[in-house]
This record gives structure tokens, C-alpha cells and sequence, in this order.
């Protein structure tokens, strides 16, 4: 009965009494995980303040209690939370996909955009190599680079938490639950088709995907953190401004060494969420 009524405050919004109500229903049942992550988000919607973010808009998470859009503060990354679930991931025929397979993701924030030139220098404190376009994506860097640029925005920025997202949490957010539409690069991807000059493109300038994320495919291809099977490798996902529209797919895989730059590759910063 506490857990009933629990939830019914928690849907009406009352967070004050649905805290209290689902701290008595975990008394009732201490291994209650849901009860649990109830009342963090009613906590989180008590104190809508995330540190090192500000948030942006009005849209809360119903299950989080944590803002959908909030903006890095003083760079002014714009991320978005990604919400969990369960989504098929991998291709049956791209050989380094395979197989298709269900994968469970917790929530997590990611970058609205591609990390910028002008981002770059905010964030790390030095001046990007190519001054050309502050909107234009920081490429031409090595995965050892973006560790070097996470350690100082971690270093600078209260509570911390970013990181390079995993391959699997990058390619959930690709899809944003729907099956993926070749058709659709056209309007949401920079890539060799169609793309006069050949080069990199500002962020954003192409149409979002369902969650709201811009450039997932094309423009540059976006380090992970995981390692691969090749010592000394790290995972790229994307497909980048230079490729044909066969790599330009959401199970598409790529390596390449730590510390080799090419100014076809990138990053998108991640998150962890608040705890």
C-alpha cells in the first residue's frame, strides 16, 4: 500500500510526499531498487541544480528526475539525456558488427554536437592547431588527446563525470530507438556524396536525429573509449566527411591507434549522471 501510494504522489508531482512515502515503502522492503531510484529523482526534482551544468528549458526526465537539455557551465556544451533501455544493436552484414544483438543501456548525458574547434579552446585551454571555424568539429586528434582534454575539463568543472561515451551507449544514441534509415543521410549526415568541397562542416547544420543529437553519422568519425582486440587500438564510430555512404551507418566500426590524428576524426563528450 506505501508503494502505491507512493507513486501516485510521484505521478501528481508532489515530491516532497512521494519521498517520504517511498522511504516507508523501503523500510517495508529494503532491496526495493525501484523504490530506491524513485527517491533519488524526487531528490533530483526537490534540487533541480546539477552541478556543473545549468539547465536549459523546462523538460524534466519522468524516471531520473534530471533535466532533458542542460548546457555545460562556462563553455556552454549543450548535452542531452539520453534515457535507458533496451535497443538491437550491430549489423548481420557488416562483418565487424556482427551479430545482431539486444543490449541494455542506463541513462547517460551526451553532447548535442560534435565537440568544436572553439570548444576545444575553451575546454583545454589551448589554442586548436587550425583557427578556421570556431563551429566547425575539433578533428585531427587522437584519442590520447581527447583523454588529455577530459582530464582538464573534469579538472575544471564541478562534479566532473565526462568522458568519451562506449560504443554501445554511441551507437543506442545513433539509432535513438528507431531502425535505421539509409535514406535518411541525406538530410542528417555530411559525407563524400554530394559534398562539395570534401571537408568538414559546422556542427549542427544538418537535421537531428529523433533524441535530438546532431551529426551521429558523417562530418567526423567520433573516438569511443573502448579498446579493441588490437593492442593499442580504440574504437571510432560514424563514418566521416571523406567516406562513401557504406560507412556512413550507426553499426559501422572503425579502429585506429591511441595516439594517431587524422583530420577526419573527432569527439563527442559524455557524462555520467549526477549521483
Amino acid at each position: 500500500r506505501a508503494r502505491q501510494e507512493a507513486e501516485r504522489f510521484y505521478k501528481q508531482g508532489s515530491w516532497q510526499a512521494a519521498r517520504d512515502a517511498f522511504r516507508r515503502a523501503s523500510i517495508q522492503r529494503p532491496n526495493d531498487s525501484r523504490a530506491r531510484a524513485r527517491i533519488t529523482a524526487c531528490n533530483r526534482r526537490l534540487d533541480p541544480n546539477v552541478p556543473g551544468f545549468g539547465t536549459v528549458g523546462s523538460e524534466f526526465d519522468h524516471e531520473t528526475g534530471l533535466p532533458k537539455r542542460v548546457r555545460v557551465a562556462g563553455i556552454g556544451i549543450e548535452m542531452v539525456l539520453i534515457p535507458g533501455g533496451e535497443i538491437d544493436i550491430g549489423s548481420d552484414t557488416l562483418k565487424s558488427a556482427f551479430p545482431v544483438h539486444t543490449v541494455r543501456v542506463e541513462p547517460f548525458y551526451l553532447a548535442k554536437y560534435e565537440l568544436t574547434r572553439g570548444q576545444w579552446n575553451q575546454s583545454t585551454g589551448e589554442t586548436y592547431r587550425d583557427r578556421q571555424g570556431d563551429r566547425l568539429p575539433a578533428s585531427n586528434i587522437s584519442w590520447d588527446d581527447c583523454q588529455t582534454a577530459l582530464k582538464k575539463l573534469n579538472a575544471s568543472v564541478a562534479g566532473s563525470g565526462f568522458r568519451l561515451p562506449t560504443e554501445i551507449e554511441w551507437e543506442y544514441a545513433a539509432r535513438a530507438g528507431l531502425p535505421f534509415d539509409p535514406s535518411s543521410i541525406v538530410r542528417m549526415a555530411w559525407f563524400r556524396e554530394g559534398v562539395d568541397p570534401v571537408g568538414p562542416h559546422d556542427v549542427g547544420t544538418h537535421d537531428a536525429n529523433a533524441w535530438g543529437l546532431h551529426d551521429m553519422l558523417g562530418n567526423v568519425w567520433e573516438w569511443c573509449s573502448d579498446a579493441t582486440e588490437i593492442p593499442g587500438h580504440r574504437i571510432l564510430r560514424g563514418g566521416g566527411y571523406a567516406d562513401s555512404a557504406m560507412y556512413v551507418d550507426p553499426a559501422m566500426r572503425h579502429s585506429e591507434r591511441a595516439d594517431r590524428r587524422y583530420r577526419w576524426n573527432g569527439m563527442r563528450l559524455a557524462r555520467n549522471l549526477p549521483q
